[in-house]
């Protein structure tokens, strides 16, 4: 006679162990489905294959067709299809683990990127099987792909950046050295028509007073555009001179008032920094004068060991977001964080009804191994 105790216990744990069986399929399927990825299971001399759910979806074969190493191979790009053929059959040779990465093309001619591994099984007979994963990474390709042009596209506008710079430099000089030189010749010669300006008459007089007052104009004209696009003084003495030289100039031409915070030990600091923080400042201030209708402005800067950081400030009336590029000013705040992004820093910017402050924080010692590890790249004897 069989006890009620265990007549239970017979009837109840078959049942148990199946529905956990079945909770763990559907959990398996799940994370499957969830994460495009499916298993499967290859006997190399049956040629049988059995697929999960998720393989069906992958390869979108409808689960009444029996998977097949030619119905896989058939969806393999064109391109692709020779090279995992050959993957396969090496890995079949000489049996190992293996892990490649290809396309698929669908009937309506729709790509799919996958990336299987698979690992290789002795069976009982001594034949070969590979149980393996096929991972649906198309999204994260897209994703990869549309990463890379943005990066492209940053380098390109920084490489624009650059050669905008190098071009306002050589411009800078050319007016300085050529233009500027043969204006001031112009003068030295309508002095010596001065000087003997007896022989003319009025008109003759009148003429030429107004050629002498024309030629200082533009040799002041000159010499302030060749100033604005590249300062000498940012070459010769540092950014701290050159700075104290622009910002006298942008009081005397617009009227605000600018204070002005710069250490006296600020010292040489590298090129790009010096650059990017005058290139900052003229924006910044351009900006003040345009939109943030301010009566004044002020810059500090401050250095230590491993960095160096500015605020430029105004008490005008702010942006509404900081978020968002404030009308009029499409390509200055865009063009000031490729700067700072460029040479390893940040820019920042906090606005409200009291004013507008622009962050920048560079950090000097990265900037100074990073060049340090470019010389040595390019010049074998420095290793």
């Amino acid at each position: 006679m069989v006890s009620r105790r265990n007549t239970i216990f017979a009837g109840t744990e078959p049942e148990r162990l199946t529905a956990e069986l079945r909770r763990r399929e559907a959990y398996s399927a799940a994370a499957q489905r969830l994460s495009h990825t499916g298993t499967f299971g290859w006997s190399v001399p049956s040629g049988e294959i059995t697929w999960s759910d998720e393989m069906y979806r992958i390869f979108e074969y409808d689960r009444a067709v029996r998977p097949t190493l030619e119905r896989v191979l058939a969806r393999v790009h064109p391109d692709d299809r020779s090279w995992a053929h050959e993957s396969i059959h090496r890995a079949t040779t000489d049996p190992t683990d293996f892990d490649i990465q290809h396309r698929l093309q669908m009937p309506d001619d729709r790509i799919k990127d996958i990336h299987v591994v698979a690992h290789a099984v002795p069976d009982e007979s001594g034949g070969l099987e590979f149980i393996g994963a096929v991972m649906d990474v198309t999204a994260t390709r897209r994703m990869i792909d549309v990463a890379s042009i943005v990066l492209a596209e940053r380098k390109l506008a920084l490489e624009l950046v650059r050669s905008r710079e190098d071009e306002q430099r050589r411009l800078a000089r050319e007016l300085h050295d050529s233009t500027a030189q043969s204006l001031a010749s112009v003068a030295v010669n309508l002095a010596v028509l001065k000087t003997s300006k007896s022989t003319l008459d009025r008109r003759g007089k009148c003429a030429l007073a107004d050629a002498i007052a024309a030629t200082d104009r533009c040799l002041i004209e000159i010499r302030t555009i060749a100033h604005l696009r590249h300062p000498p003084l940012l070459d010769e003495l540092g950014l701290r001179s050159a700075l104290i030289e622009y910002v006298d100039g942008f009081v005397r031409r617009s009227g605000i008032q600018v204070g002005l915070d710069i250490p006296g030990d600020l010292g040489k600091l590298p090129q790009e920094a010096e650059i990017t923080l005058f290139r900052i400042v003229q924006e910044a201030l351009t900006n003040v004068r345009r939109h943030a209708q301010s009566p004044q402005a002020g810059i500090q800067i401050h250095r230590e060991s491993n960095e160096i950081s500015m605020d430029v400030r105004d008490g005008g009336r702010g942006m509404a977001r900081t978020d968002e590029v404030p009308p009029g000013l499409g390509v200055g705040i865009p063009s000031m964080r490729e700067r700072v992004q460029d040479i390893g820093g940040r820019l920042e910017i906090y606005s409200n009804e009291d004013g507008t402050t622009i962050r920048v924080v560079i950090p000097l010692e990265a900037m100074l191994n990073a060049k340090l590890k470019n010389a040595k790249a390019t010049d074998p004897d420095r290793r």
